[in-house]
């Protein structure tokens, strides 16, 4: 509910940073891909932008990724969160539950293969039978919790994925409206006025 506050409160500044000077100005230069915490796209570059739905490779500024720009307060906050919870804590979690569920496998193995057999069994061959079935199940327990691990990670790539295309879709509607105004003196001023507008009203729902 934080990180979603805090995209949604940052929409209308964030939409706002991406344009740079009007159609015809001149475009502030930078190396960097923002000045002064803005990234004073020029016109062509705008333009190619929301063309794109908000995404584009430019050869002088690199990747512009408007969408991202938008879902980034909330993504910190998750990443936070989650390398708290699930990379930080989750990970001696599993060790104790490996540990606890080795003690009882270790047992109901142990306990499976005495009934199985007459008590005259040679105690050596039990033993040997008793270890291998041991080790077979308890790494079957270890590859469980291990792809346990794994997927977390994969969860948190898929999440990250999901909300970054809700907030393009969110988004659409606006990069289209942008790209329709009609041409004339001050069109990019009205196209960067009409996507703030929709990225200020589109938060709402977008996080």
């Amino acid at each position: 509910l934080i990180g979603a506050a805090n995209s949604e409160r940052k929409a209308a500044a964030t939409a706002g940073s991406w344009g740079g000077p009007s159609h015809g100005q001149k475009e502030k230069r930078s190396l960097s891909k923002k000045v002064d915490g803005v990234k004073c796209l020029s016109y062509h570059t705008y333009n190619a932008t929301i063309r794109r739905n908000g995404f584009y490779t430019s050869k002088a500024r690199g990747v512009i990724d408007f969408n991202q720009d938008l879902y980034d307060p909330m993504e910190r906050v998750i990443s936070v969160a989650w390398q708290s919870v699930m990379v930080d804590a989750f990970p001696s979690f599993l060790k104790i539950a490996e540990g606890a569920i080795s003690s009882a496998v270790t047992s109901v193995v142990t306990k499976q293969l005495v009934s199985l057999f007459p008590p005259e069994t040679d105690n050596d061959c039990l033993e040997l039978l008793t270890n291998t079935a041991k080790r077979t199940a308890l790494r079957s327990v270890q590859d469980n919790l291990s792809r346990m691990e794994t997927d977390i990670v994969q969860s948190q790539r898929n999440l990250n994925r999901t909300l970054l295309r809700r907030v393009a879709q969110r988004m659409s509607s606006g990069y289209s409206a942008a790209c329709t105004v009609p041409n004339g003196k001050g069109k990019f001023s009205r196209m960067k006025d009409i996507l703030e507008q929709h990225a200020t009203y589109s938060a709402k729902n977008m996080f």
